[in-house]
C-alpha cells in the first residue's frame, strides 16, 4: 500500500456500484483486515476514473462528463490531532516501523505542525519600500503556455483563497516566472529585481542568527511538510551532506559533480568551479593555498589561461610532490638588479639555501605581487604611491639610494617634510587617479623627459641657436640644484612643473581631504605658490570643472536652465487642469483629500472631497463633475501620480477623446495655476476648521462659491462673470431696486447674454495673453535656454525629500550621469543610465533639474600653449 504496508484480503470479489454524489462508478471490491481508513481506492480505480488528487489540501475530485464531485481525504469530525496520524502515514512515516508506538505518540502530540492548511501570521509590525523615484516599474506580461497558465492560475487562486493575496490596482507590477524544483514540480515565483533597483536599502547590521533563534524560542506559527520529514532513519541527506551517527560527510553526489566538472575553459566556468569546490572547503586542508592559482585567474587585469590540467581532479599531495622536485632541481641564481621595482626581489636574492637545502629565514615583508593591489613606496624620504595606472617610469633609478628603496606597508604615516628637502606635500594617502605629490627626483626626471622643459634648459644653457623671443621668455626661469624653476617673481621661486605631472599636483591641491574640492580661485592660489606651467588657470578650471564629486554635490551658480513655456487657450473647458490636494484630516465621510479641477481660460474651479487618490474615484469625480456638467475638454494637464497615470484613465480619456498631458516629474510649475489655488484652498480650510477638523468637507462648496465669485487679478473679472456672461448674486442684492429693462422672454436673453460674453471673452483672452507675456519676459530674466545634444551626458538634480518625506541630508545634490535619449517637448529629455550589472534605468526630467556632465580632458592637453614658441 502507499505507507509501504502490507495487507492480505480475501479471495471474495464483489462487484458494486459507488456513487460519489453525482458521479456514479461501477467496480470490483476486496474485503481487507481492520485499515484507519473506511475505504482504500486503488491506482488502477484512480487512474481509470481521471480522479484529481491533491495532496496539499487533502482532497480527490471526481469528474463524470459534467458531474463534478469533491471529497476531503480527511475524515470528518475529528481534529487535526486525530487525524494528523493519518496524514503522516501518506509521506512522514513511510519508513517508520508500524509498532513504533512511541514515535506515534510523539507525532500525535504536535499534530499542529503538519496541518496542510496555509496560515497567516498577523502582526502589526508596518511594512515599507523606501524607493529612489517615484516611477513606477511595471513588466509587460510574458507569454506562457497553457500548462504555465493553468499552474498560475491555480496558484493565484490558492493565494486568494488563502489570504496572502488581494486583488490591486497598482501602478506597479512584475512578472511571474516558473522555475522547477528539484522533484519537478512547478515554484511561481516574481521578478522583482527592476523594483529592487529602485528601492533605498536599510542600511542596518545583520543581527546573529543565534540571537534571532533565541527570540523565535516557543513562537509560534511555524509549519512542517510531512512529505519532507523523516523519523528514526539511520541516515539521511540533506543540503548537500550526508549526517549519520558517524558524523557528517559531503554526499556523494557532490564529490561526483566535482570530479566530473569539465576543464575550465573560461572566467565564468572557473568561477563556477571555485563555487562548487568551496562547499567542500572545510573538509579540505590547505584550500587556500591550493585554490590560490584559480583565484589568480579571476583577477579583472590577468588574462585566462588554463595551463595547469592537474588542477582539475589529481591529487593535491601528488602535485605538491612534483612542485618540490621541481624547486630542488631550480637554479636560484639571480642576478641583482637595484631599483624600486626590484624591491622584492632584490631582497629574495640575498638569501641563499643552507647545507640541508632549506631556505633561512628572511626579515622582509612580502607583498601580492602585480595589480590591482597598491602598495605605498618610499623614495628618499617621500611616499609614493604607485599603481598599475601611474604613468611614471621607475627604470631609472640612479638618482634613488639602493638602500632607501624600502617597502612599507600601506599604514605607514608618509612624512611631511620643509621644502628643502622635498616638494612641499601634504599627507599622503591613497588615491585614484594620480601620484602624491613627486619628491626633486621625480621631477628631475619628468623635466628631463619633457620636450618643452628641454628646450627652455638649452636655451638657458646655449642660447646662439635661439631666436629672440625665445631667448626673452627663457630670462624668466633659471635652474636650481639640476631643477628648472620660473623667476618671474625673484622672492618667490617656482618649480616648473612638466606637462605629465599636471595632473598629480592638481589632484593634491584639489581631492585630497586636506584641500576638500574647493573652488578654481582658491586651487589655482594654492598651486602658484609652489608651482608654475603655461596656461595654468586654463588647467585648472578644466580639471575641477571636469570633477566628478564636485559636479555632483555642488550646486550650480549660474542662471537656471531653461525658459518658460506659457500654455495658450482660447476657449472654455478647452484644457482643464486637475490635482489632489492633501491629505487633510479624514472626516467622518471617510474623505481625505480634494480632487481640484481648475478651467486654463476662465480660472472656474471645482473642488471635490473624495477618501483616496485612487484611479475609480477619480474617474468617477471626472464624469459627473467635468464631462457631464461642462462636456468633454480638449486636454487635462495633471501631475505624474499613479491616479492619473493608470491604465483606467487612459481608457477614460480615450473614451472621451481626452488627450492627457503631464507635467515633467518633480516640476510643480507645469500646473502652476491648481498648486495656486491649492494653496488658497487649505487657507480657507483651516480658517473654518480650528476647532473640528474632521468636518472640514461640509464647508467646502461655500469656499469654492467665495473664490468663484471674486475678482481675479489676471482676468479682470471673477471667474463666475467669465463664464455665465454675468454677475453674481449676493445676498445684498435684495436691497438694490430691480431693473425695469430686464428681458421677459428666452430669446431676447439669449441675445443680450451672447452681446455681453462675447466683449467677456475677448477681454479674458487679452489679459491672459498679456499676463503670460509678462511672466514668460520675467520668467527669462532668471532663466537660459539650454539644449542638450542627443548622447550626451547630463546630471539630474536629486529631489529634495525622497517617497517617504526624508531628507535628502547629506546625499549629493545631483544624481548619475544620465546619457540623453530623447527630447519630450520643449523642455523635457528621457534619461537613461546602465549600471555595472546591465540594469537600465530611465527616467523623465525637466531641464531646470539637468546639468551638463563633463568629463576631464586627456592629460596630454594639460601644459600646452595656444601658440608655442619657444
Amino acid at each position: 500500500m502507499g505507507n509501504n504496508t502490507s495487507s492480505t484480503t480475501t479471495d471474495k470479489i464483489t462487484t458494486a456500484k459507488i456513487c460519489f454524489e453525482n458521479v456514479e462508478f461501477n467496480t470490483s471490491f476486496r474485503i481487507m483486515d481492520s485499515q484507519p481508513c473506511d475505504i482504500i481506492l486503488g491506482a488502477n480505480f484512480i487512474v481509470a476514473t481521471n480522479a484529481a488528487y491533491d495532496p496539499i489540501r487533502m482532497t480527490i475530485t471526481f469528474k463524470q462528463k459534467s458531474k463534478t464531485a469533491t471529497y476531503s481525504m480527511m475524515p470528518s469530525g475529528l481534529n487535526a490531532t486525530e487525524w494528523a496520524p493519518l496524514i503522516l502515514a501518506a509521506g512522514a512515516i513511510d519508513c517508520l516501523p508500524n509498532d513504533d508506538s512511541e514515535i506515534s505518540a510523539i507525532l500525535r502530540e504536535v499534530a499542529s505542525l503538519f496541518d496542510p492548511k496555509p496560515s497567516i501570521i498577523k502582526t502589526d509590525f508596518p511594512h515599507q519600500l523606501r524607493l529612489t523615484t517615484d516611477q513606477p516599474t511595471h513588466a509587460r506580461i510574458r507569454r506562457y503556455s497553457p500548462e504555465e497558465s493553468r499552474v498560475l492560475k491555480e496558484h493565484v487562486k490558492e493565494l486568494y483563497q488563502s489570504g496572502y493575496a488581494r486583488p490591486s490596482s497598482s501602478p506597479y507590477s512584475a512578472n511571474p516566472l516558473i522555475v522547477p524544483k528539484a522533484d519537478g514540480s512547478p515554484r511561481v515565483v516574481i521578478n522583482f529585481r527592476p523594483l529592487n533597483k529602485l528601492t533605498i536599502r536599510d542600511e542596518y547590521p545583520l543581527p546573529r542568527i543565534d540571537v534571532i533563534l533565541n527570540q523565535l524560542y516557543e513562537s509560534k506559527g511555524f509549519k512542517l511538510n510531512s512529505k519532507k520529514c523523516l523519523f528514526a532513519v539511520p541516515k539521511v541527506d540533506i543540503l548537500g551532506f550526508t549526517v549519520s551517527e558517524n558524523g557528517q560527510e559531503i554526499a556523494l553526489e557532490k564529490i561526483k559533480a566535482v570530479k566530473c566538472f569539465p576543464k575550465p575553459t573560461s572566467v565564468t566556468t572557473v568561477r563556477r568551479f571555485l563555487g562548487m569546490t568551496s562547499f567542500c572547503r572545510t573538509f579540505i586542508n590547505n584550500f587556500t593555498e591550493l585554490a590560490a592559482p584559480l583565484y589568480k585567474l579571476l583577477e579583472k587585469e590577468t588574462e585566462f589561461e588554463w595551463t595547469n590540467d592537474s588542477l582539475k581532479n589529481e591529487d593535491p599531495r601528488g602535485r605538491i610532490a612534483r612542485w618540490n622536485s621541481a624547486l630542488q632541481a631550480y637554479d636560484y641564481t639571480v642576478k641583482h638588479i637595484k631599483g624600486l621595482d626590484n624591491g622584492l626581489t632584490d631582497a629574495l636574492s640575498r638569501d641563499f639555501l643552507d647545507e640541508e637545502g632549506d631556505v633561512r629565514e628572511m626579515n622582509i615583508i612580502t607583498r601580492s605581487q602585480g595589480p590591482p593591489k597598491r602598495t605605498i613606496r618610499r623614495m628618499g624620504k617621500l611616499d609614493v604611491l604607485a599603481s598599475d595606472t601611474d604613468e611614471f617610469d621607475y627604470s631609472d633609478n640612479d638618482g634613488i639610494s639602493d638602500e632607501n628603496s624600502n617597502i612599507l606597508d600601506d599604514n605607514n604615516q608618509s612624512q611631511n617634510e620643509n621644502f628643502e628637502n622635498v616638494v612641499d606635500m601634504p599627507q599622503t594617502q591613497q588615491i585614484q587617479n594620480s601620484s602624491t605629490l613627486p619628491t626633486k627626483e621625480t621631477l628631475f626626471r619628468h623635466q628631463n623627459l619633457d620636450e618643452k622643459t628641454n628646450i627652455i634648459i638649452s636655451t638657458i644653457q646655449d642660447s646662439s641657436n635661439s631666436n629672440n623671443h625665445s631667448i626673452s621668455q627663457a630670462k624668466s626661469y633659471q635652474i636650481i640644484d639640476k631643477l628648472l624653476y620660473n623667476v618671474s617673481n625673484p622672492l618667490n621661486p617656482r618649480v616648473y612643473a612638466p606637462k605629465s605631472l599636471i595632473k598629480a599636483i592638481i589632484y593634491q591641491h584639489h581631492d585630497t581631504p586636506l584641500m576638500s574640492h574647493l573652488g578654481h580661485k582658491r586651487t589655482l592660489d594654492k598651486i602658484k605658490q609652489k608651482f608654475f606651467w603655461p596656461k595654468m588657470s586654463r588647467d585648472v578650471f578644466g580639471y575641477i570643472q571636469a570633477c566628478r564629486l564636485c559636479q555632483l554635490t555642488k550646486h550650480s551658480t549660474l542662471k537656471a536652465p531653461g525658459e518658460l513655456q506659457p500654455i495658450i487657450v482660447s476657449e472654455p473647458f478647452e484644457m482643464v487642469s486637475i490635482d489632489h490636494c492633501g491629505p487633510f484630516t479624514e472626516t467622518s465621510k471617510g474623505n481625505k483629500y480634494v480632487l481640484v479641477i481648475t478651467d486654463m481660460l476662465t480660472r472656474w474651479v471645482d473642488a471635490i472631497a473624495v477618501p483616496n487618490t485612487a484611479a475609480e474615484t477619480t474617474i468617477s469625480v471626472l464624469e459627473n463633475r467635468l464631462v457631464a456638467i461642462h462636456g468633454s475638454p480638449q486636454k487635462i494637464l495633471s501631475d505624474n501620480g499613479s491616479g492619473f497615470k493608470s491604465h483606467l484613465m487612459e481608457t477614460f480619456c480615450k473614451v472621451y477623446g481626452i488627450k492627457q498631458v503631464f507635467a515633467s516629474p518633480y516640476h510643480p510649475e507645469t500646473n502652476g495655476m491648481t498648486e495656486r489655488f491649492n494653496r488658497t484652498l487649505k487657507a480657507m480650510i483651516k480658517a473654518y476648521s480650528t476647532v473640528e477638523q474632521s468636518e472640514w468637507d461640509q464647508h467646502l462648496n461655500i469656499h469654492l462659491y467665495a473664490y468663484r465669485t471674486a475678482k481675479h487679478e489676471v482676468l479682470g473679472l471673477s471667474p463666475f462673470e467669465t463664464l455665465f456672461g454675468r454677475k453674481p448674486r449676493f445676498p445684498a442684492e435684495a436691497l438694490k431696486p430691480t431693473n425695469p429693462n430686464l428681458p421677459l422672454n428666452v430669446i431676447a436673453y439669449e441675445q443680450l447674454l451672447q452681446t455681453r460674453l462675447d466683449p467677456i471673452r475677448k477681454t479674458v483672452r487679452h489679459n491672459n495673453i498679456m499676463s503670460k507675456r509678462q511672466m514668460e519676459a520675467r520668467y527669462n530674466r532668471k532663466h537660459r535656454l539650454v539644449e542638450y545634444e542627443i548622447g550626451s551626458l547630463a546630471l539630474v538634480k536629486r529631489q529634495q525629500k525622497d517617497a517617504l518625506h526624508h531628507n535628502i541630508g547629506l546625499n549629493t545634490v545631483y544624481i548619475g550621469p544620465y546619457k540623453v535619449i530623447r527630447k519630450i517637448g520643449r523642455v523635457s529629455y528621457l534619461l537613461q543610465q546602465t549600471d555595472d550589472d546591465g540594469y537600465t534605468t530611465k527616467i523623465t526630467a525637466h531641464i531646470n533639474r539637468m546639468k551638463p556632465f563633463r568629463v576631464l580632458d586627456d592629460i596630454q592637453q594639460m601644459g600646452e600653449e595656444d601658440n608655442v614658441t619657444i
